[in-house]
Protein backbone atom coordinates (compact mmCIF):
# COMPACT_ATOMS: atom_id res chain seq x y z
CA UNK A 1 0.00 0.00 0.00
CA UNK A 2 2.81 2.69 1.23
CA UNK A 3 4.88 1.72 -2.19
CA UNK A 4 1.83 2.40 -4.37
CA UNK A 5 1.05 5.67 -2.42
CA UNK A 6 4.95 6.47 -3.08
CA UNK A 7 4.46 5.93 -6.97
CA UNK A 8 1.92 8.28 -7.02
CA UNK A 9 3.54 11.04 -5.29
CA UNK A 10 2.08 10.98 -2.08
CA UNK A 11 4.13 11.67 1.17
CA UNK A 12 2.02 8.98 4.26
CA UNK A 13 0.99 9.51 7.17
CA UNK A 14 -1.06 6.39 9.34
CA UNK A 15 -1.42 4.93 12.31
CA UNK A 16 -3.58 1.97 14.16
CA UNK A 17 -6.12 3.52 16.36
CA UNK A 18 -7.85 2.52 19.09
CA UNK A 19 -11.28 4.15 19.32
CA UNK A 20 -11.86 4.00 22.89
CA UNK A 21 -8.19 5.20 23.70
CA UNK A 22 -9.62 8.76 22.25
CA UNK A 23 -12.59 8.24 25.02
CA UNK A 24 -14.96 6.62 22.39
CA UNK A 25 -17.01 3.96 23.82
CA UNK A 26 -16.01 1.02 21.66
CA UNK A 27 -12.64 -0.94 21.89
CA UNK A 28 -12.04 -0.75 18.06
CA UNK A 29 -8.31 -0.82 16.74
CA UNK A 30 -8.43 0.13 13.07
CA UNK A 31 -5.38 1.46 10.90
CA UNK A 32 -5.63 4.56 9.20
CA UNK A 33 -4.08 6.46 6.74
CA UNK A 34 -3.55 9.96 5.39
CA UNK A 35 -2.15 10.51 2.08
CA UNK A 36 -1.30 14.34 0.80
CA UNK A 37 0.40 15.33 -2.44
CA UNK A 38 3.76 17.06 -2.16
CA UNK A 39 2.17 19.10 -5.37
CA UNK A 40 -0.36 21.17 -5.44
CA UNK A 41 -1.16 20.53 -1.68
CA UNK A 42 -3.50 23.18 0.07
CA UNK A 43 -1.13 22.24 3.10
CA UNK A 44 2.40 24.41 1.75
CA UNK A 45 3.61 23.02 5.11
CA UNK A 46 4.11 19.51 4.49
CA UNK A 47 7.78 19.83 3.34
CA UNK A 48 8.74 21.50 5.86
CA UNK A 49 8.88 19.04 8.80
CA UNK A 50 10.90 15.85 9.78
CA UNK A 51 9.63 12.42 10.46
CA UNK A 52 9.71 13.13 13.66
CA UNK A 53 7.80 16.33 14.07
CA UNK A 54 5.38 15.02 11.88
CA UNK A 55 4.59 11.75 13.83
CA UNK A 56 4.36 13.84 17.05
CA UNK A 57 3.49 17.10 16.14
CA UNK A 58 2.91 18.46 13.05
CA UNK A 59 1.20 15.78 10.87
CA UNK A 60 -2.89 15.61 10.04
CA UNK A 61 -3.21 12.64 12.19
CA UNK A 62 -0.86 14.04 15.45
CA UNK A 63 -3.05 17.12 15.25
CA UNK A 64 -6.49 15.61 15.00
CA UNK A 65 -5.31 12.60 18.11
CA UNK A 66 -2.64 13.48 19.98
CA UNK A 67 -0.07 10.97 20.87
CA UNK A 68 3.14 10.82 22.79
CA UNK A 69 5.75 7.78 23.02
CA UNK A 70 5.23 4.09 24.00
CA UNK A 71 6.53 3.92 27.20
CA UNK A 72 9.79 1.42 27.27
CA UNK A 73 9.70 0.58 24.04
CA UNK A 74 12.80 0.97 21.59
CA UNK A 75 11.66 2.76 18.47
CA UNK A 76 13.04 2.10 15.22
CA UNK A 77 15.72 5.11 13.96
CA UNK A 78 13.69 8.29 13.06
CA UNK A 79 16.41 9.81 10.95
CA UNK A 80 17.29 7.80 8.41
CA UNK A 81 14.58 5.92 7.97
CA UNK A 82 14.11 2.29 5.41
CA UNK A 83 13.51 1.73 1.84
CA UNK A 84 10.60 -0.72 0.54
CA UNK A 85 12.86 -2.70 -1.17
CA UNK A 86 15.97 -2.58 -2.48
CA UNK A 87 15.83 -0.39 -5.93
CA UNK A 88 14.44 2.78 -6.75
CA UNK A 89 13.76 4.93 -3.35
CA UNK A 90 12.48 8.22 -5.51
CA UNK A 91 9.53 8.01 -7.86
CA UNK A 92 10.92 9.79 -10.40
CA UNK A 93 12.84 6.76 -11.28
CA UNK A 94 9.67 4.76 -12.03
CA UNK A 95 9.11 5.98 -15.76
CA UNK A 96 7.04 3.03 -17.61
CA UNK A 97 4.04 0.77 -16.21
CA UNK A 98 6.37 -2.26 -16.81
CA UNK A 99 8.99 -0.59 -14.36
CA UNK A 100 6.31 0.52 -11.76
CA UNK A 101 5.01 -3.50 -12.06
CA UNK A 102 8.24 -4.60 -11.49
CA UNK A 103 8.94 -2.09 -8.27
CA UNK A 104 5.40 -3.23 -6.75
CA UNK A 105 5.70 -7.09 -6.88
CA UNK A 106 9.32 -6.90 -5.76
CA UNK A 107 7.93 -5.53 -2.75
CA UNK A 108 5.18 -7.58 -2.37
CA UNK A 109 7.14 -11.11 -2.73
CA UNK A 110 10.24 -9.89 -0.76
CA UNK A 111 9.43 -7.20 1.65
CA UNK A 112 9.49 -8.76 5.73
CA UNK A 113 10.51 -12.24 4.38
CA UNK A 114 13.91 -12.33 6.13
CA UNK A 115 12.75 -11.05 9.47
CA UNK A 116 9.98 -12.69 11.91
CA UNK A 117 9.04 -9.74 13.03
CA UNK A 118 7.55 -6.64 10.96
CA UNK A 119 9.49 -3.60 10.39
CA UNK A 120 6.06 -1.40 11.14
CA UNK A 121 5.28 -0.23 14.00
CA UNK A 122 2.03 0.97 15.23
CA UNK A 123 2.63 4.55 13.99
CA UNK A 124 4.65 6.19 11.17
CA UNK A 125 5.61 8.09 7.96
CA UNK A 126 6.77 7.44 4.54
CA UNK A 127 8.71 10.70 2.89
CA UNK A 128 10.02 10.01 -0.84
CA UNK A 129 10.32 6.77 0.06
CA UNK A 130 12.00 6.38 2.82
CA UNK A 131 9.77 5.11 5.91
CA UNK A 132 10.17 6.19 9.49
CA UNK A 133 7.86 4.04 12.25
CA UNK A 134 7.93 4.21 15.78
CA UNK A 135 5.37 2.79 18.02
CA UNK A 136 2.95 5.14 19.77
CA UNK A 137 0.25 5.81 22.50
CA UNK A 138 -2.53 8.32 23.17
CA UNK A 139 -1.79 11.52 25.47
CA UNK A 140 -4.19 10.77 28.95
CA UNK A 141 -7.51 11.73 28.56
CA UNK A 142 -9.91 12.89 31.53
CA UNK A 143 -12.45 10.66 33.17
CA UNK A 144 -15.38 13.15 32.36
CA UNK A 145 -14.33 12.25 28.22
CA UNK A 146 -14.87 9.15 28.43
CA UNK A 147 -17.65 7.09 27.61
CA UNK A 148 -18.59 3.13 27.86
CA UNK A 149 -20.98 0.68 27.60
CA UNK A 150 -23.59 1.66 30.27
CA UNK A 151 -23.78 5.25 28.74
CA UNK A 152 -24.82 3.83 25.31
CA UNK A 153 -27.11 0.97 26.73
CA UNK A 154 -28.99 5.02 28.57
CA UNK A 155 -28.97 6.91 25.23
CA UNK A 156 -30.51 3.69 23.19
CA UNK A 157 -33.26 2.89 26.23
CA UNK A 158 -34.42 6.64 25.86
CA UNK A 159 -34.53 6.60 22.56
CA UNK A 160 -35.93 3.00 22.03
CA UNK A 161 -38.99 4.04 24.70
CA UNK A 162 -40.20 6.82 23.22
CA UNK A 163 -40.50 5.18 19.93
CA UNK A 164 -42.16 2.98 21.64
CA UNK A 165 -40.14 -0.38 20.44
CA UNK A 166 -39.91 -3.69 22.17
CA UNK A 167 -36.88 -5.22 23.84
CA UNK A 168 -38.20 -9.08 24.56
CA UNK A 169 -36.94 -10.51 21.41
CA UNK A 170 -32.99 -9.67 22.52
CA UNK A 171 -33.76 -11.27 26.07
CA UNK A 172 -31.95 -14.86 26.27
CA UNK A 173 -34.73 -17.06 27.13
CA UNK A 174 -34.78 -17.49 31.44
CA UNK A 175 -36.72 -20.58 30.73
CA UNK A 176 -34.07 -22.46 28.79
CA UNK A 177 -31.12 -23.15 31.18
CA UNK A 178 -29.59 -24.58 28.02
CA UNK A 179 -29.20 -21.70 26.05
CA UNK A 180 -27.90 -19.61 28.93
CA UNK A 181 -25.12 -22.80 29.31
CA UNK A 182 -24.19 -22.22 25.15
CA UNK A 183 -23.32 -18.90 26.12
CA UNK A 184 -21.29 -20.11 28.68
CA UNK A 185 -19.34 -22.82 27.09
CA UNK A 186 -18.51 -20.22 23.96
CA UNK A 187 -17.44 -17.54 25.83
CA UNK A 188 -14.98 -19.85 28.43
CA UNK A 189 -11.36 -20.43 28.05
CA UNK A 190 -10.91 -23.93 26.42
CA UNK A 191 -7.52 -26.03 24.84
CA UNK A 192 -8.46 -28.08 22.17
CA UNK A 193 -6.66 -30.91 20.36
CA UNK A 194 -6.33 -30.84 16.66
CA UNK A 195 -4.70 -32.04 13.88
CA UNK A 196 -3.86 -30.30 10.27
CA UNK A 197 -5.53 -32.32 7.50
CA UNK A 198 -2.74 -31.93 5.33
CA UNK A 199 0.53 -32.22 7.22
CA UNK A 200 -0.99 -34.26 10.30
CA UNK A 201 0.93 -31.75 12.55
CA UNK A 202 -1.00 -32.04 15.99
CA UNK A 203 -1.49 -28.72 17.81
CA UNK A 204 -3.85 -27.40 20.77
CA UNK A 205 -6.02 -24.57 19.50
CA UNK A 206 -6.74 -22.55 22.43
CA UNK A 207 -9.06 -19.23 23.25
CA UNK A 208 -9.19 -17.11 26.38
CA UNK A 209 -12.52 -16.42 28.92
CA UNK A 210 -14.52 -13.48 27.66
CA UNK A 211 -16.72 -11.69 30.07
CA UNK A 212 -20.43 -12.76 30.55
CA UNK A 213 -22.43 -10.87 30.26
CA UNK A 214 -20.10 -7.95 28.67
CA UNK A 215 -18.87 -5.48 31.26
CA UNK A 216 -21.23 -1.67 31.16
CA UNK A 217 -18.18 -0.26 33.41
CA UNK A 218 -15.85 0.15 30.22
CA UNK A 219 -15.96 0.64 26.30
CA UNK A 220 -17.65 -2.16 24.06
CA UNK A 221 -15.64 -4.79 22.86
CA UNK A 222 -15.38 -4.60 18.47
CA UNK A 223 -18.47 -5.26 16.91
CA UNK A 224 -18.85 -7.74 13.98
CA UNK A 225 -20.27 -8.56 11.14
CA UNK A 226 -21.81 -11.36 13.19
CA UNK A 227 -23.58 -9.45 16.20
CA UNK A 228 -26.99 -10.16 14.94
CA UNK A 229 -29.47 -12.65 15.43
CA UNK A 230 -30.21 -14.71 18.34
CA UNK A 231 -28.19 -18.18 17.80
CA UNK A 232 -25.45 -18.15 20.84
CA UNK A 233 -21.84 -17.05 19.76
CA UNK A 234 -18.51 -16.48 21.31
CA UNK A 235 -18.55 -12.60 19.97
CA UNK A 236 -21.69 -11.45 20.06
CA UNK A 237 -22.37 -9.13 22.96
CA UNK A 238 -24.47 -9.91 25.90
CA UNK A 239 -25.35 -7.21 29.01
CA UNK A 240 -27.45 -7.57 32.13
CA UNK A 241 -30.31 -4.91 33.23
CA UNK A 242 -33.17 -5.53 35.69
CA UNK A 243 -35.05 -7.64 33.17
CA UNK A 244 -32.14 -10.17 32.74
CA UNK A 245 -29.51 -11.00 29.93
CA UNK A 246 -30.01 -9.75 26.50
CA UNK A 247 -27.92 -8.79 23.19
CA UNK A 248 -27.49 -5.60 21.98
CA UNK A 249 -30.15 -3.94 20.22
CA UNK A 250 -29.59 -1.95 16.87
CA UNK A 251 -29.73 1.04 18.39
CA UNK A 252 -27.13 0.31 20.65
CA UNK A 253 -24.51 -0.69 17.96
CA UNK A 254 -25.24 2.33 15.97
CA UNK A 255 -24.32 4.97 18.98
CA UNK A 256 -21.21 2.14 19.91
CA UNK A 257 -20.22 3.56 16.29
CA UNK A 258 -20.93 7.24 16.87
CA UNK A 259 -24.22 7.19 14.71
CA UNK A 260 -27.54 8.90 15.64
CA UNK A 261 -29.80 5.72 16.91
CA UNK A 262 -32.39 4.75 14.22
CA UNK A 263 -29.82 5.62 11.20
CA UNK A 264 -29.69 2.17 9.66
CA UNK A 265 -33.64 2.11 10.07
CA UNK A 266 -35.44 2.35 6.80
CA UNK A 267 -38.97 4.45 6.36
CA UNK A 268 -42.07 2.76 7.18
CA UNK A 269 -42.91 2.65 3.07
CA UNK A 270 -39.43 1.04 2.59
CA UNK A 271 -38.45 -3.03 2.49
CA UNK A 272 -38.44 -3.92 5.66
CA UNK A 273 -34.69 -4.13 6.85
CA UNK A 274 -34.15 -6.70 9.52
CA UNK A 275 -32.61 -6.36 13.05
CA UNK A 276 -29.58 -8.94 11.73
CA UNK A 277 -29.03 -6.62 8.60
CA UNK A 278 -28.81 -3.30 10.47
CA UNK A 279 -26.23 -5.17 13.01
CA UNK A 280 -24.41 -6.76 10.25
CA UNK A 281 -23.59 -2.89 8.56
CA UNK A 282 -22.59 -1.97 12.18
CA UNK A 283 -20.32 -4.52 12.09
CA UNK A 284 -19.11 -2.95 9.07
CA UNK A 285 -18.69 0.04 10.06
CA UNK A 286 -15.93 2.53 11.71
CA UNK A 287 -15.88 5.13 14.91
CA UNK A 288 -17.08 7.81 12.86
CA UNK A 289 -16.19 9.89 15.62
CA UNK A 290 -12.30 9.26 14.92
CA UNK A 291 -12.80 9.69 11.18
CA UNK A 292 -14.97 13.25 12.35
CA UNK A 293 -11.52 14.21 14.10
CA UNK A 294 -9.01 13.68 10.80
CA UNK A 295 -11.44 14.82 8.79
CA UNK A 296 -11.76 18.61 10.89
CA UNK A 297 -7.70 18.69 11.09
CA UNK A 298 -8.05 18.54 7.06
CA UNK A 299 -10.57 21.20 6.91
CA UNK A 300 -8.35 23.15 8.65
CA UNK A 301 -5.51 23.22 6.13
CA UNK A 302 -7.59 23.51 3.22
CA UNK A 303 -7.14 26.81 2.77
CA UNK A 304 -8.13 28.92 -0.57
CA UNK A 305 -5.73 31.17 -1.69
CA UNK A 306 -6.60 35.08 -1.37
CA UNK A 307 -6.28 35.43 -5.36
CA UNK A 308 -9.10 32.28 -5.29
CA UNK A 309 -12.43 32.24 -4.72
CA UNK A 310 -14.08 28.93 -3.00
CA UNK A 311 -16.36 27.24 -5.21
CA UNK A 312 -18.48 24.14 -4.42
CA UNK A 313 -19.19 21.40 -6.98
CA UNK A 314 -23.38 20.80 -7.18
CA UNK A 315 -24.01 17.89 -5.19
CA UNK A 316 -25.25 14.81 -7.00
CA UNK A 317 -29.39 13.87 -6.85
CA UNK A 318 -30.41 11.84 -3.81
CA UNK A 319 -31.34 8.23 -4.96
CA UNK A 320 -35.50 7.78 -5.19
CA UNK A 321 -36.53 5.71 -2.84
CA UNK A 322 -37.42 2.79 -4.93
CA UNK A 323 -33.57 2.58 -5.79
CA UNK A 324 -32.77 1.35 -2.26
CA UNK A 325 -33.38 -1.70 -1.56
CA UNK A 326 -32.80 -4.48 2.11
CA UNK A 327 -32.32 -7.68 1.73
CA UNK A 328 -34.12 -10.30 3.89
CA UNK A 329 -30.52 -11.31 5.36
CA UNK A 330 -30.38 -12.15 9.44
Amino acid sequence: MLASLHVLGYRVEWRVINAAKYGFPQRRRRVFIVGQLSDGTPDINIDKFTARETIFKEGVLAKALPIKPLTGTCPFDLESGFQLCEGPAGKADLKTVAEISTYLSQISEVFGSDSKKSRFCNAGVMIDGLVFTVDVEPVDIKENEKRVLRDVVEEAKKYRSKQGLNDEPFYLDPSNPKEEEKWRELKGAKKIPRTNRASGFKYNYTEGKMDFPDSMKKPSRTILTGEGGSTPSRFKHVIEDSDGKRRLTPEELEILNGFLPGHTKLPDDHPVITDGKRAFLMGNALVVGVVEKIGAELKNRMKVPKNKKATAEKPSPPKKRKELVATTAD
